[in-house]
């Protein structure tokens, strides 16, 4: 209840002016305050890599839009625009990817800055309870400054690119925060959402964040290894060395942080990290043991030796009793000696008292 009440209270200081304080005053909009406080690390850095692409950008507008003519948008129809906004007071934002997207001739409708769509990618990998509003902040921002520039106001496009494992439950639109009291229409500021790990790869698929999907969850060697190799071929039809190289770095760092016992920098690209995979897939746990793990033994003979050794003992049982048996034969054999030495020696003697 008290994080609803903060939220709208944001939302009556955004209707009275006060957005220019808006991010320093409400950090929590952006995350938790552990989640606020967290370094910039390599999702932040590869995904912008990748996303700077405009193929990967139109793979994931692709996703998100796939019902209307945006959905359908080639690489060659983006130009990058640029990520920094400046709002009112000199606020100043940045958007992970933006794009300026030409909209077809067709689908045109006569509006003065109705020739273009910006398409703006928010790539997230926490929740934020916040974002309805961070998008509403930043879209205000970006055409405040397309006023500024005496620009036409062109339709603004977002899509959050979630890639966390934990599903995605934030409002997808900003007036579904503000308290229903009927004073007219609450305002709608809608965002589309992509959730990376749960798109799933059909037969023949072409989407590289689809693809890419199939590598961020692989689980296991035999999964990172099919979705790996279909990533890869993907990316040589085609044909953007750059962005392969942005994707490979960003799959390194992936399975460097899923598989982290394996020095995935000995790779130097896809077709070598795809033939490396292949080749361990038959030897993984054997190299995992000499390899990655040499000290297993010492690491986990006493937690296991008690659990193991009911079912080794009655293995071996049957086995021990065969070995044992001749060596009681044999010390039968001397005992048996002895006895039959005193009994031979007595019948001896007899023999002689006899005579």
């Amino acid at each position: 209840m008290e994080r609803v009440c903060r939220l709208r209270r944001a939302a009556r200081k955004v209707q009275t002016g006060g957005m220019h304080d808006f991010e320093n005053d409400l950090p929590y909009l952006t995350g938790t305050v552990a989640e606020h406080s967290l370094p910039r690390e390599w999702r932040d850095r590869c995904y912008r890599k990748v996303g700077s692409h405009s193929h990967f950008a139109c793979d994931v507008t692709a996703l998100a839009c796939g019902d209307s003519w945006l959905g359908g948008i080639r690489p060659e129809d983006l130009k990058p625009a640029r990520t920094e906004v400046t709002g009112a007071d000199q606020k100043k934002g940045i958007n992970d990817i933006a794009w300026s997207a030409a909209v077809p001739v067709e689908w045109q409708d006569g509006s003065e800055g109705g020739e273009q769509v910006i398409v703006v990618i928010e790539v997230q990998w926490t929740v934020q309870w916040g974002m309805p509003l961070r998008v509403m902040q930043y879209e205000a921002m970006r055409a405040w400054q397309m006023l500024q520039g005496r620009e036409p106001l062109s339709r603004i496009k977002t899509i959050v690119f979630y890639i966390g494992e934990r599903p995605w439950d934030a409002n997808l639109d900003a007036g579904m925060l503000f308290a229903k009291v009927h004073v007219g229409k609450r305002p709608c500021v809608l965002y589309d959402l992509v959730e990376l790990q749960r798109l799933e790869a059909g037969p023949g698929e072409k989407n590289l964040a689809v693809l890419l999907s199939g590598v961020v969850r692989g689980d296991t060697l035999a999964r990172l290894t099919e979705a790996t190799e279909a990533l890869a071929l993907r990316l040589a039809e085609v044909g953007d060395t750059a962005l392969e190289r942005d994707m490979f770095e960003l799959v390194q760092c992936q399975a460097q942080e899923q598989w982290p016992a394996f020095d995935w920098h000995q790779c130097a690209d896809f077709a070598g990290m795809v033939r490396l995979l292949k080749e361990d897939a038959m030897t993984w746990p054997e190299k995992w043991m000499t390899q990655m793990r040499p000290n297993w033994k010492e690491e986990v003979w006493t937690e296991l030796r008690t659990e193991v050794r009911p079912e080794v003992e009655a293995e071996l049982r049957p086995q021990v009793k065969a070995e044992l048996r001749e060596e009681v034969r044999n010390d039968l054999r001397e005992e048996l000696r002895s006895e039959v030495k005193q009994e031979l020696r007595e019948e001896i003697l007899a023999e002689k008292r006899d005579r």
